[in-house]
């Protein structure tokens, strides 16, 4: 059915069918609301190049199942960037996407979100599966997929201890992150970039998250404005609220080429971390919130096109303070980082090759002492212990990860 006029009522059993580009512009007509997801369904493949620039589609309240068809050939351009606006969602499976989104809010906060396929997702102990998206995304708070993940706030009470699933899903593109806010402190507001997600923001409504078996193969340009700026591999921060959380990044691949432009200060670095940017837990000791990352494995590559101020971990790179070490925990993975300095001075870069923070407990984990040395021989090394570092010939060979413990 052409022109927006979709087959089904958006029940669970007739889900609307949406057949073409005008029938998906035509979401945004669906009313949906908290208490009433709407089911959809792409019943074939989509192609919105009929619009010079497509707007987003408003909040909204779908379950989407994609039956592996793709959304492709779309520029969106405006504040809040991405296919959706903020989807909130039980499940959203099997989908592939396509296309290029820039952020253009002009606002000075890291609260503008860009990512391919929404600027915000809101899970409420969703199943988000089998996702793959491709493109450009450019903006100052941005993420390959969405630029934020986060809970949601309706009827808190009956998902306390539900978990938001990534599973299956991939982002591959680069990502031109260009931050206004000059950040001078860590902390939620701080201009943050990941491959995968921007920001895992949790408040008080009790998901937990796990992201599992994703991928994520990038380019992700800094175009730093001389304040503090955080990106990562597959998230660049989280921010987590005051209750229990336990949260996890298992069984992932990065591939990361990280170029930096600009410029910071001792004060105000950009920092890198291969898995995660920055891990920010509500600071209470009387709340429980818990991080876990295992069986992963990151390849960097950091260009600096200018001289600047930049702290990196092939892992992982900040945790907030003592109050909250102990919480987070990364085993079984590995880092291989390699530095190209164009040049320029690195007296005042520190590359660590597990993790920038002493605050993160560090099981069995290696990272490349051959390639970090070959380009870059003044890394830090302070935070690497208990990290391992070895050589390129053991991380390539599965005998001896195997004899490591590793179950591969």
């Amino acid at each position: 059915m052409p022109n927006g006029v979709m087959s089904g009522d958006g029940s669970a059993e007739n889900p609307y069918i949406v057949m073409d580009g005008f029938d998906f512009n035509a979401l945004r007509n669906i009313s949906s609301s908290s208490t009433s997801f709407k089911y959809v369904e792409l019943g074939a493949d989509i192609q919105l190049d009929m619009y010079a620039s497509f707007t987003p589609i408003p909040e909204c309240f779908f379950n989407i199942e994609g039956n592996n068809h793709s959304i492709i050939d779309f520029y969106i351009s405006g504040a809040k960037a991405g296919l959706f606006a903020n989807l909130h969602t039980e499940s959203l499976t099997n989908l592939i996407i396509e296309g290029q989104v820039t952020g253009t809010s002009t606002g000075a906060y890291a609260t503008d979100q860009a990512g391919t396929l929404a600027a915000t997702i809101t899970g409420r102990g969703a199943n988000i599966s089998n996702i793959q998206c491709f493109g450009t995304v450019t903006g100052k708070s941005a993420g390959g997929m969405a630029g934020v993940l986060g809970d949601d706030s309706y009827a808190a009470s009956s998902i306390t201890g539900a978990t938001t699933s990534l599973l299956n899903c991939a982002f591959q593109g680069t990502i031109n992150f260009a931050p206004l806010y000059v950040s001078t402190t860590l902390n939620s507001s701080t201009p943050y970039c990941g491959g995968l997600i921007g920001q895992l923001y949790v408040t008080s409504h009790r998901n937990n998250f796990t992201i599992k078996n994703c991928m994520v193969r990038a380019t992700i340009i800094l175009t730093s404005n001389g304040g503090i700026t955080i990106a990562a591999g597959i998230f660049g921060c989280t921010y987590y609220g005051r209750t229990e959380y336990a949260n996890s990044i298992m069984e992932c691949v990065v591939q990361v080429v990280f170029i930096v432009n600009g410029t910071g200060s001792a004060s105000n670095a950009t920092r890198y971390g291969g898995l995660i940017g920055y891990f920010t837990p509500y600071q209470n000791d009387t709340q429980i919130n818990s991080f876990t990352g295992e069986n992963s494995a990151v390849h960097s590559k950091i260009v600096l096109n200018t001289a600047t101020i930049l702290m990196a971990g092939g892992l992982a790179n900040t945790q907030t303070s003592a109050a909250v070490y102990g919480r987070t925990s990364i085993s079984t993975s590995y880092a291989v980082i390699e530095l190209q300095d164009n040049g320029n001075d690195t007296a005042n870069v520190h590359i660590d090759g597990v993790s920038r923070s002493a605050g993160y407990i560090i099981n069995n984990c290696f990272w490349d002492r051959e390639k970090l040395e070959a380009t870059y021989t003044k890394y830090a090394g302070s935070y690497v212990y208990p990290g391992k570092d070895t050589t390129t010939e053991n991380l390539k060979s599965r005998v001896w990860l195997a004899a490591q413990g590793w179950d591969i």
